[in-house]
């Protein structure tokens, strides 16, 4: 059941010297971020994957063209939208492994921010792929976290450094 996989893993970590905890996309589907994996028959309510999506795409339009390069239809993730989506419960409930001590750190492939947003420390944080909002200044070393997405960024003139 449920219930004992649960007691398990609470168990598990009550007796870890150094547990982890590993997250990639399919953490954020709950707050409405599409992953990448998820095959064209998903139940899940961000649809299908970028990956399976894109392949049905081009399985409809097999020559590359100008047209379907700048096709609307075309799948793509948008990531200014991204950054508009809040931390799920379950972020919120990894922040609090974490407040308890019983996870020491937190490694992500997701670059939507929402484990900062939901109170996970960037000393105890690593990003594999970076993160959407924090650039580090070229000329003091310093991260920072911004309200807008770091580059590429059309139309915004924006540097640090």
């Amino acid at each position: 059941t449920v219930r004992r996989k649960m007691d398990q893993v609470a168990q598990k970590l009550q007796n870890a010297q150094h547990a982890i905890v590993f997250t990639g996309a399919g953490l954020s589907t709950a707050a409405g971020i599409p992953d990448f994996r998820s095959g064209m028959k998903t139940v899940l309510n961000t649809g299908p994957g970028l990956w399976a999506a894109q392949a049905d795409y081009e399985r409809r339009n097999p020559i590359r063209t100008e047209e379907t390069r700048n096709d609307p239809t075309r799948p793509r993730v948008n990531l200014d939208e991204m950054l508009t989506k809040r931390p799920t419960f379950s972020h919120r409930a990894i922040t609090v492994l974490l407040d308890k001590g019983l996870v020491k750190s937190v490694l992500t492939q997701n670059v939507d921010n929402l484990h900062r947003k939901s109170g996970v420390p960037p000393h105890k944080l690593v990003e594999f792929h970076g993160n959407l909002q924090c650039e580090r200044c070229e000329s003091c070393g310093q991260n920072f976290e911004r309200g807008f997405r770091i580059g590429p960024n059309p139309g915004q003139a924006h540097y640090t450094g």
